[in-house]
């Protein structure tokens, strides 16, 4: 039995395959080596691995993850896959070439993830050839859910969303400053904490200072690194992500602005994942 592993900031979906067929699917919180020890990954999978099937059956693990990019942090998420499933050879990739296998099998082009945080590289048809630096959500994740909520969280707090939008603000969340900064400086997953605000921002999109605030973060992305590459204008850019799914004509426009063109934008890539692993694996 082959196990497939896609992790994201807020979820990791896991699917069981026997021979040719989906067999079991199952899910489990984020699991980020930067954010989870060890253990963790290993109570996490214990609890939610189903119970009609015996991890001794798992013969090859594909584990795909955000920070999963360094060799420390693999061998992390290496031994604890090791430890759940003994007789299983263990691959671990980024989630970056996930997106990529998902969205191109085995042609080329430019691959993004824009979800909780944002990634990019060309994809070669085998691997990820080349990359601009992933900085997180402090230094980087132009266009990212983190950035947005960034973006709205700073305008509230700063009294700069209109009026209207600042009680609805208000009304929905229900935080003061102090519960923000707290959240923030003080809980874990900061990042997710910020990609939390993105539904508000896409039930106010038609807004014009909403409108302008997601264009402007999206054109971050665009001019920080989709434009660096020699292929932009000529190779086909795909993308994975709720933020991509969500604000899919937002992204598009401001790609296409610059000469680019996205031609597909997969929510979720774990289906597609599947099914290249099924052809060919």
């Amino acid at each position: 039995m082959i196990l497939i592993a896609d992790s994201g900031s807020f979820k990791t979906n896991w699917r069981i395959l026997a021979g040719e067929e989906k067999l079991m699917e199952f899910n489990t919180m984020g699991l980020n080596p930067f954010f989870n020890s060890k253990q963790e990954i290993i109570e996490q999978v214990e609890e939610h691995f189903p119970k009609e099937v015996s991890k001794a059956q798992i013969t090859t693990v594909f584990f795909y993850g955000s920070g999963c990019g360094s060799k420390d942090k693999v061998s992390i998420v290496q031994e604890a896959m090791k430890e759940l499933f003994v007789h299983a050879e263990v691959q671990i990739h980024t989630d970056l070439l996930a997106s990529a296998r998902a969205c191109f099998g085995k042609k080329h082009g430019i691959v993004v993830i824009l979800g909780t945080g944002s990634n990019n590289g060309y994809y070669d048809g085998e691997t990820i050839v080349r990359s601009c630096p992933s900085l997180g959500y402090i230094l980087g994740d132009e266009g990212s859910g983190a950035q947005l909520g960034k973006k709205l969280i700073t305008a509230f707090l700063l009294g700069e969303l209109p009026e209207q939008l600042h009680e609805k603000f208000l009304k929905q969340y229900k935080l003061t400053r102090e519960e923000i900064l707290d959240h923030l400086y003080s809980k874990p997953r900061p990042n997710r904490f910020l990609a939390s605000f993105t539904p508000f921002l896409w039930y106010y999109r038609q807004n014009d200072f909403v409108s302008e605030m997601v264009q402007s973060s999206l054109r971050e992305l665009v001019n920080t690194h989709l434009i660096k590459y020699p292929e932009f204008k000529t190779e086909p850019l795909r993308c994975t992500g709720s933020v991509a799914h969500f604000f899919a004509e937002e992204f598009s426009g401001v790609v296409g602005e610059q000469g680019g063109k996205v031609d597909c934008i997969l929510h979720h890539p774990i289906e597609n994942l599947v099914d290249y692993h099924l052809k060919y694996h």
